[in-house]
């Protein structure tokens, strides 16, 4: 097959939606760039977001895009994170990601390979934390100490003129 020509069940669903049978006309569709298209119908690397634009530009359910995409699903469904998670920073947005994958592993944690991997994983993110946690509880104590110190200034400049 051509990369450039799009695959079935994607071309047939195309053209029943009314949309152009190209990752470009799905990406038009649904508001997306051709190439995250690509990537969800090639690769089924996607998001969440990425395949409720494409389902609904096609016209098909959720899982629908998942199956063709070849995206495994938990008996669980997609994860979507609380409302409140618009609040992360990026940094924070990272961070829960990368733990999210830590979590989840490729195999599902079936394997022993995967186990004994993610054992590494966890003690090493355990003395991570540890260190951290140290680290922050010894930089708020020399903080706390340091305003122990200090006197409070007063902010009255000693005059006693009426209002």
């Amino acid at each position: 097959m051509d990369m450039s020509e799009l695959p079935e069940p994607w071309s047939t669903a195309a053209e029943r939606a009314g949309v152009r049978q190209t990752y470009r006309g799905i990406g038009d569709a649904a508001g997306l760039s051709h190439v995250t298209v690509k990537r969800l119908i090639a690769e089924g690397r996607t998001s969440q977001t990425t395949i409720t634009k494409v389902a609904e530009a096609l016209r098909v359910d959720q899982a629908k895009v998942y199956q063709w995409a070849s995206v495994e699903v938990s008996e669980w469904g997609p994860w979507v994170p609380p409302a409140e998670a618009h609040k992360l920073n990026p940094r924070a947005r990272a961070a829960l990601e990368e733990l999210i994958r830590a979590m989840v592993q490729e195999d599902g944690g079936q394997s022993d390979a995967g186990t004994a991997e993610a054992e590494k994983m966890r003690v090493s993110t355990r003395d991570d934390m540890t260190l951290a946690a140290r680290r922050g509880a010894s930089t708020g104590r020399a903080q706390w100490e340091r305003a122990q110190t200090l006197g409070e200034e007063s902010q009255d400049d000693g005059g006693m003129e009426p209002a």
